[in-house]
């Protein structure tokens, strides 16, 4: 990989400063024009430069050398302005060469002050670096570094040999091993860069090279004392020579520390034992092979390297490659494979890791590993490896999907146990699935191989699935293990209990119940008793199934894991959820409660007990459970609202014809009309297609990982990254703390990782930020990375955090940490985190200490970044676009220097949890993001906030939760035509769901709403806006509120209050809140004026009112459903003429106040799509001449201030 570090150990500010911005300049604004194309003729620049270097090198004595030798590079330098090309001639090449020399040769004489040696190497090092010729360059660093190792300046050193490693990433093997190990070597000569030097040796593709420089650097490891172990003092200061007599020694001391435990000091004793010694690699394998953790794995790794004997070393390479795709670490396991020479191993690993990328869905890595395993594979292989391998590849199928080539593959295993577990995975996954024909096969395949039992279990289970409880019992008959008896048995009960065929159901009961009584081994008593709670649950007997539960109890068994879900269950059908709760009580571990508490939430969704099952559903411990039950759960409750028949593809078309409206009655305060258009409300907008969005639909795109450039620099000199040095450190000198992150990295001039092109994993970036000395800025351990400074996603390039590598990625607060993307960042199925690195614990935020600095990812406009399946939390504060999880367009630096090259922001989110973040979601004009089944849950303001001029959105199949200040969904300031559909929100402190500052053309459809602090639905100055077919109850304020919004359609809603209002309609000024900033009239302006055609909703409104309009322009009704008290159902200025509305609301009316009309400065889709027309539009004041409607102040303050507390920070130029 092309790595470039930042000079900055070397150089000084303001060279290393122009490095950088050149780098970036070029970033941003592309090559010159011209640029790369070759000269026909000379230049003059370019023959006064030539002319220079030939005179140069007719010059003999040294100082009039160098000084011509410089002068011809100033006029290369100028000429190379003009004709790019001339910096790779070979000419240039030569100068380079000669002038380095030159410089290294006088850096080497002793009679020079060091210091003056110091400076020619430093210049020396500076002229080889822009050598053309990677392999030539490299090798003038090498002499280099050598020369700055003579006098001292072993930092210096460092980082020649690390330019110098740097230029070598991408030289072929045969040119690149020799300089690469010895550089390795003479690295390992400067305090605390051994590791690294190990770490370069590694990347040595020739075996026999690779362990004799392993070898040298762990004798001088031992030789300059890096271990204390008393074991080793002997070794120390030992010469070489002397090290190989003393190697048998080496091995004995080697053996004793690895009985002890001592792992690093055993692995350095025995590599730097002389190769060949007896029994060397013996230990070194041993080393390796007991290693069973992750992060033993790392550590030993290296033993793998450094066996000799290639057979040995490919057994050690494959034994770690194979515990790594266990992990899952699954680049560790590719790059470990890479190594292997033995293709009989190295298809078994890529067949693993293809069966991994499967599993988890990363579609296009499992595809290149695939074909790469059948590429290599042999007929000629030995049966058990061959086993392995098609094992893998049926695996593949499986999880794709394909299980009829899934089965041919498994058919091809010859080793039993292999086939019998591939066939058994395929035979649950093709049932469930539907392929009764691909299921019955692998059954039958199962049986051959002779495990019948566990093929009369699987074939239960089918029969099951087909509804044939008979041909079950019949099967039952045929079974000579008493276990397994009684689970075919407990299958055809609950087959027949659901047939509704209980006299059959409880005989067989009674059989199970038989044959636990004749149980005698305890394997026999545990499988009885456990078919028994099963059976039992399953014919509606859930208290008798307890008597069993201490029987059938065992730990990690899926036959107690399916009775507990039984049992659940029971008592779910039967809503007792005390009972439930005493269920969950016996689960042994998470696993087992997940799964039982998934079960309940499954059976009160089909019950229609929504409310009920969410409640169960926040109670799952595991993140990917509970957010795959709260999906199914919203999906479900959206069905269950889709009274328009949309959400499956169904479309509903307006009717535009249009009729008079006649005055029915007038007054001196309004004027009551027919509807013009008697289908108002009978059709919506159809939404997209949610079902198309799914983890999968994210996670398949993943790329595959290839090389990239990278860089470490200052942060100042990335356009994306000084809004938030700015930002972060404004907000922190504000409240008087230190500033971030200045302070944090503890310099004036804090770094990133800026990734500037190709595809790079967390384990592909670790371990070249390792390799040129920056591993301390992310870090692994085990499979947890912790990242130490900012990172950039370049525009040209990707970053894949995938749970394929890790289980989480921390980002450490205390040293100002953040990413930023402005090219594509892929999150799948791994645990992204704020981490309080000093008080090892997730740092906790309230509203009180907003301001304190933690994490965050922000998308800058162009950039494309998916999250699935992961789990995001303690992240973001109070700082702009620092919310936690946002996309923004910007920033303004970017825009300024390429205005219009950067397109919107977007991406896909499904499948995610958001915990505890400031915001959960945050947009500022980002365009096109699919919010998709995410849970929102305990966040600090806002579950998902979508903002500032974002469009098209669509937000679906979340369940928002549990915020801690203010509201569940909210899109604010010009937030358009999104689709805000089948969402789950409650217990937040806020309103449920609100659209406010003008956001216009969206629908808000089949949402549940309850148990919010403020309003159920809320339309805050935003016009054309339909709310339909949503259930709101048990909010603390209004079931549906309206203020200073026009062409709002409230069409088929179920809205339940109990002592406030079910539609509140009303004009008015927004109160302030004090403590908060006052309301920007120029970016939110709105106008005192309200039209809403409230349309076929059902108002259960208890003690509360009805429909209340106050200072409202038009408000039409028609068919609404009231219940409850029959007083108060029409109330405020509608009150007046209440009966007679309510008598003409059957065929519907449209009552126009005296209040003046005003323009809207947004065209509304909906009218122009005939969705509201011929309702509320275009009627005159009742009065003739109209008034303006001031309404009141408005009653709800947090409400009425949806988001003003950050107005002061966002800015949409960012």
């Amino acid at each position: 990989m092309n790595f470039k570090p930042f000079l900055s150990r070397t150089a000084t500010g303001s060279t290393a400063g122009a490095l950088a911005l050149t780098v970036f300049l070029a970033v941003l604004a592309g090559c010159a024009p011209g640029a790369g194309t070759p000269s026909v003729t000379q230049s003059p620049d370019t023959v006064r430069a030539e002319a220079a270097y030939t005179q140069a090198q007719k010059l003999t004595d040294p100082t009039q050398r160098e000084a011509e030798l410089a002068k011809a590079m100033r006029l290369y330098d100028q000429a190379t302005l003009s004709d790019p090309a001339l910096g790779n001639s070979p000419n240039f090449s030569n100068l380079l060469k000669d002038y380095s020399t030159l410089l290294s040769q006088r850096g080497g004489n002793a009679a020079l002050p060091v210091e003056t040696r110091r400076e020619l190497l430093t210049s020396a090092r500076f002229i080889s670096e822009r050598q053309p010729d990677a392999v030539t360059g490299a090798r003038d660093l090498l002499s280099i570094a050598r020369q700055q190792i003579r006098i001292g300046d072993y930092r210096a050193a460092v980082d020649t040999l690390t330019a110098g490693y740097v230029r070598m990433a991408k030289v072929p093997a045969a040119q690149r091993d020799p300089v690469v190990g010895d550089m390795a070597r003479l690295l390992a000569l400067a305090a605390g860069q051994r590791d690294r030097a190990t770490a370069w040796a590694t990347e040595i593709t020739d075996p026999v090279r690779r362990g004799a420089v392993l070898s040298d650097v762990s004798r001088w490891k031992l030789r300059v004392g890096d271990f204390t172990a008393p074991e080793l003092a002997s070794f120390r200061d030992q010469s070489v020579a002397e090290l190989d007599r003393r190697s048998p020694e080496l091995l004995d001391a080697a053996e004793t520390l690895r009985v002890n435990g001592n792992t690093e000091a055993a692995l350095a004793a025995a590599l730097a034992a002389r190769v060949g010694t007896p029994d060397r690699d013996n230990l070194l394998l041993t080393l390796v092979q007991e290693a069973t953790t992750n992060e033993q794995r790392d550590v030993v790794e290296i033993a793998a390297f450094g066996i000799s004997s290639i057979a040995q070393q490919n057994e050690a390479l494959f034994f770690l490659a194979m515990g790594n795709t266990d992990s899952p670490r699954l680049s560790i396991a590719e790059r470990l494979t890479q190594s292997l020479t033995d293709t009989t191993l190295k298809a078994q690993v890529l067949s693993q890791v293809a069966a991994a990328y499967a599993k988890s869905h990363v579609t296009q890595a499992a595809t290149a590993q695939t074909l790469e395993t059948v590429k290599i594979t042999s007929f000629f292989m030995p049966r058990a490896a061959k086993s392995r391998i098609n094992a893998n590849l049926a695996l593949v199928d499986i999880y794709s999907g394909d299980y009829p080539r899934a089965l041919m593959y498994a058919n091809r295993i010859g080793e039993p146990d292999h086939k019998t577990k591939t066939l058994q995975e395929l035979a649950r996954r093709a049932t469930s699935s539907r392929d009764w024909a691909t299921a019955e096969k692998a059954i039958n395949g199962i049986k051959s191989a002779g495990q019948r039992e566990q093929a009369a279990l699987l074939r239960a289970v089918l029969l099951a699935a087909k509804e044939q409880p008979d041909a079950i019992a019949s099967l039952a008959k045929s079974q000579t293990s008493p276990g397994t008896k009684a689970w075919v048995l407990a299958y055809a009960a609950d087959a027949y209990a659901k047939r509704i065929e209980p006299a059959k159901a409880l005989a067989i009961v009674a059989q199970i119940e038989a044959l636990r009584a004749k149980a005698s081994s305890v394997e026999e008593v545990q499988q009885t008793a456990s078919a028994a709670v099963f059976a039992l649950a399953s014919t509606g007997q859930p208290v008798k199934a307890e008597a069993y539960l201490l029987d059938a109890m065992a730990d990690d068994n899926v036959h107690y894991l399916n009775a507990l879900t039984e049992l659940a269950a029971a008592w779910a059908k039967v809503k007792d959820t005390g009972r439930i709760d005493q269920a969950v009580a016996w689960a042994l571990d998470e696993h087992q409660a997940s799964d039982m508490l998934q079960r309940v939430v499954r059976v009160f969704s089909d019950k229609h007990e929504y409310e009920v099952a969410a409640l169960y559903a926040r109670q799952i411990p595991d993140y990917q459970d509970r957010v795959r039950s709260m999906r199914q759960l919203a999906a479900a409750s959206a069905e269950a609202l889709d009274i328009y028949g949309v959400l499956d593809g169904g479309v509903t078309r307006p009717d535009n014809t249009a009729r008079e409206r006649q005055v029915i009655l007038k007054g001196q305060a309004a004027t009551y009309y027919n509807i013009g258009n008697n289908k108002v409300g009978e059709s919506i907008p159809t939404p997209p297609n949610l079902n198309s969005y799914s983890r999968q639909a994210v996670s398949d795109n993943i790329p595959v990982a290839t090389d990239g450039g990278v860089y470490v620099i200052p942060m100042e000199y990335s356009y994306y990254n000084t809004k938030f040095v700015s930002q972060v450190n404004n907000t922190f000198r504000q409240i008087g703390e230190k500033v971030f992150p200045v302070q944090a990295q503890g310099t004036r001039y804090p770094r990133y990782i800026h990734i500037e092109s190709g595809v790079l994993t967390l384990e592909s970036l670790a371990r070249h930020l390792n390799s040129i000395g920056e591993g301390e800025l992310l870090i692994r351990k085990g499979s947890r990375y912790m990242l130490n400074v900012p990172l950039l996603v370049g525009p040209q390039a990707s970053l894949v955090i995938s749970g394929t590598d890790a289980e989480e990625l921390r980002l450490n607060s205390n040293t100002g940490v953040f990413i930023v993307n402005a090219g594509k960042l892929w999150l799948h199925d791994i645990t992204v985190a704020g981490w309080d690195a000093a008080g090892k614990a997730y740092p906790k935020l309230d509203f009180d200490s907003r301001n304190q600095f933690r994490p965050f990812l922000i998308s800058w406009g162009g950039s494309q970044m998916h999250a699935d399946g992961s789990h995001f939390h303690h992240l973001g504060f109070n700082g702009a676009k620092g919310y936690g999880f946002s996309y923004s367009q910007g920033p303004i630096l970017v825009q300024q220097h390429r205005p219009g090259a950067l397109n919107r922001p977007t991406g896909m989110v499904v499948d995610n949890s958001f915990e505890e973040m400031y915001f959960g979601f945050f947009t500022n004009a980002a365009d096109d993001i699919a919010l998709i089944g995410n849970e929102y849950r305990n966040n600090l303001i806002y579950g998902v906030d979508p903002h500032d001029y974002s469009k098209r959105l669509i937000i679906a199949y979340n369940v928002s939760y549990g915020t801690v200040k203010k509201h569940g969904i909210i899109g604010s300031r010009e937030v358009d035509d999104s689709w805000i559909v089948g969402n789950i929100v409650f217990d937040n402190h806020g309103t449920g769901i609100m659209l406010d500052r003008i956001s216009s053309g969206n629908l808000v459809y089949a949402n549940r709403v309850w148990g919010n602090g403020q309003d159920g639905l809320a339309v805050y100055e935003s016009p054309c806006n339909i709310l339909a077919g949503n259930r709101t109850f048990e909010n603390h304020g209004d079931a549906v509120k309206v203020r200073n919004s026009t062409d709002i359609g409230i069409f088929r809603n179920h809205l339940i209050t109990a002592q406030r209002a079910g539609v509140n309609i009303y004009v008015g000024d927004p109160k302030e809140v004090i403590g908060f900033p006052t309301r920007d009239a120029v970016k939110d302006p709105y106008t005192k004026f309200v039209t809403v055609a409230v349309v076929d909703n059902v108002i259960d409104k208890h003690n509360g009112t009805g429909i209340t309009a106050t200072g409202f322009g038009t408000v039409a009704v028609k068919g609404n459903q009231f219940f409850g008290s029959t007083k108060k159902l029409l109330q405020g200025d509608l009150e007046p003429h209440g009966r007679e509305m309510l008598r003409l609301q059957g065929e519907g009316v449209v009552v126009r106040s005296s209040c003046r009309a005003v323009n809207v400065p947004k065209v509304c889709p909906f009218l122009n799509q005939g969705y509201l027309s011929g309702v509320v539009e275009e009627l005159p004041p009742a009065n003739g001449a109209g008034m303006i409607c001031t309404g009141t102040l408005d009653p709800d303050q947090e409400t009425a201030e949806a988001g003003a507390e950050f107005d002061s920070e966002e800015d949409h130029a960012s």
